[in-house]
């Protein structure tokens, strides 16, 4: 996804972390909580924290799945 930071960035205004960023890339792959912990070495749990945060700060509201909003970008 050459122009997804780029289209992430135009779209919300928001500026992330290259931590948050790289979750954003995994989430867009369509990776499972579960699937991601593995990859990434964390808990579950973490991870639900990190995708938690991260929908606060893209305002993104709880009845839409991540996997569908980023397939936006």
């Amino acid at each position: 996804f050459p122009y997804f930071k780029k289209n992430l960035f135009d779209n919300t205004g928001v500026s992330l972390s290259a931590s948050e960023l790289t979750l954003c890339a995994i989430m867009k792959l369509g990776l499972t909580t579960k699937e991601i912990s593995i990859h990434t070495n964390a808990s579950v749990k973490a991870i639900e924290g990190r995708k938690y945060r991260l929908r606060k700060k893209l305002n993104i509201p709880s009845d839409i799945d991540f996997t569908l909003w980023f397939s936006n970008f």
